[in-house]
């Protein structure tokens, strides 16, 4: 049995196409199938074909957009702290007590997102880790578990966390 329709990324005639960046970003902006092909004298079945293609890639290039702005954001947080230092230090210097207590105070609260942030951060890739060992119904309970965790009530939260931890601790 053959490969399903548009799996096949080495009989794609875009993907080894040396204009297929150009092709994909009209693809994106929404020009039609038979202007591109036109345009590029390619087949608009081949266009069709290497549309699921562009789909993976974007949704890997998401992926790693969202793991580099969790890395970015950690490190602007890594040098508002330092900065908080840095302006705590001046001010003591200069005997500014009022600005050098304020400064120590940001310097606190960084440093506890940073801690909240990476937590979170282990926490998700421990779920991930056991939710690629659940059955369906598993997954399902666990998608509604996370859901909770995103309404507003904190009783819903705190509930939510403790059942995860259980199943984690229960998979692993």
């Amino acid at each position: 049995m053959g490969k399903p329709r548009g799996e096949n990324r080495l009989s794609c005639l875009i993907c080894s196409h040396k204009k297929r960046n150009a092709i994909e970003k009209a693809l994106i902006a929404g020009q039609t199938y038979r202007n591109i092909a036109r345009r590029w004298r390619v087949s608009t079945a081949g266009i069709s074909r290497h549309k699921p293609h562009i789909a993976r890639a974007l949704t890997r290039i998401l992926d790693r957009r969202d793991e580099n702005c969790a890395g970015t954001l950690l490190d602007k947080l890594d040098r508002m702290e330092v900065d908080f230092r840095r302006l705590s230090d001046k001010a003591e210097l200069n005997a500014e007590w009022p600005a050098a207590i304020v400064a120590l105070k940001e310097c606190r609260e960084t440093l506890k997102l940073i801690h909240e942030m990476q937590q979170f951060a282990s926490r998700t890739g421990e779920a991930a880790a056991a939710a690629a060992r659940l059955s369906a119904p598993e997954k399902e309970s666990l998608d509604e578990t996370f859901a909770k965790l995103f309404r507003n009530e904190d009783d819903e939260r705190a509930e939510a966390l403790k059942a995860i931890t259980v199943h984690t601790k229960r998979v692993n």
